[in-house]
């Protein structure tokens, strides 16, 4: 269960990352992505 958790959280933090990057440069996203 508790991995299951896990991977809703992760969707949640991609998707969030996903909608920042429509404000930013291409190359600043891939560089944010790297990060993770």
């Amino acid at each position: 269960m508790k991995r299951i958790d896990q991977f809703f959280f992760f969707l949640i933090l991609l998707g969030k990352i996903a909608s920042d990057c429509h404000h930013m440069l291409l190359i600043e996203c891939s560089e944010k992505l790297e990060i993770l």
